[in-house]
């Protein structure tokens, strides 16, 4: 679990809840890394891609997809850039949210995004 604990030196300080939760779903083996997902939407397109973090907890089964580039809502002083790219984040977790609703035999609880640099989780309740 060697990219996890590198991931997590991120957020040790901005965000510990976050790095508690990720380390009992490790320590349970609940904790998956880099999932495949491909799945075909109701009008017959396809989604492809990898879920970077996907664990089960006692309510279900949440979804973290992490940015570790400089390309992140607090990256910038260009305000319409920073909303571009939490948009554009959101819009790839919601596609990937979307086909393991339908894989899941539980419930996906939420989604996130996790700006590893400046250490910032931001999630939504699914729906």
């Amino acid at each position: 679990m060697k990219w996890l604990v590198g991931l997590c030196d991120g957020i040790t300080r901005s965000n510990p809840k976050t790095l508690a939760r990720l380390a009992a779903a490790a320590t349970r083996n609940e904790l998956y890394h880099e999932v495949p997902l491909r799945y075909t939407e109701s009008d017959g397109s396809v989604v492809e891609g990898i879920v970077d973090l996907l664990w089960r907890e006692d309510d279900g089964w949440h979804l973290l997809d992490y940015k570790a580039g400089t390309n992140h809502p607090h990256g910038t002083g260009d305000e319409p850039l920073q909303f571009e790219n939490l948009r554009h984040h959101y819009a790839q977790i919601s596609l990937y949210a979307e086909g393991l609703k339908e894989l899941l035999t539980e419930p996906l609880v939420d989604i996130g995004i996790w700006y590893v640099l400046p250490g910032l989780v931001v999630l939504w309740d699914v729906e």
